[in-house]
């Protein structure tokens, strides 16, 4: 009987160490230096290995966002900023151990040509963000690929 509950007790404890979840903060400032409008996306990293974290609305990518009904489409994670404009955003949300958060930056407006992009396209970038303040450039670099790259960490 008593090693029974042992492994009650090793089953929780296993259960409980496998789902924590970390609260991360993010103080994000993007200034477009390229020569058109883009839109700047946060989202959470999700691959075979590694989730982001549980699913929250506000980290949703564009391709989740395809998966909602047209109704229910809404682009509430995206930002657009015009050339030479600066916008800021604070984000916050649940993370998996190892996972993170993402500014995708696509030299595009609409859902549908935002998902027309692939990453490695030249038009659109994406950025590893690290907890806490991230100042973030946008600009064409000299062969007219769009490029984000953190001036301040």
């Amino acid at each position: 009987m008593k090693s029974y509950c042992w492994l009650i007790l090793l089953a929780l404890l296993m259960t409980v160490g496998c789902s924590s979840t970390e609260l991360r903060t993010y103080d994000i400032s993007i200034t477009n230096r390229s020569n058109s409008d883009v839109t700047v996306w946060i989202t959470k990293s999700a691959t075979l290995t590694v989730n982001g974290g549980p699913f929250e609305a506000t980290w949703a990518s564009p391709e989740e966002v395809e998966q909602e009904p047209p109704h229910e489409q809404t682009l509430s994670t995206d930002l657009v900023v015009p050339p030479g404009h600066t916008a800021s955003v604070h984000p916050h949300g649940e993370f998996d151990p190892g996972g993170d958060a993402y500014l995708r930056v696509y030299r595009a407006t609409t859902l549908e040509a935002i998902l027309a992009l692939d990453r490695g396209s030249r038009n659109r970038d994406d950025l590893v963000l690290e907890p806490g303040r991230n100042i973030i450039s946008v600009y064409d670099d000299p062969v007219g690929r769009l490029t984000a790259a953190p001036v301040e960490r």
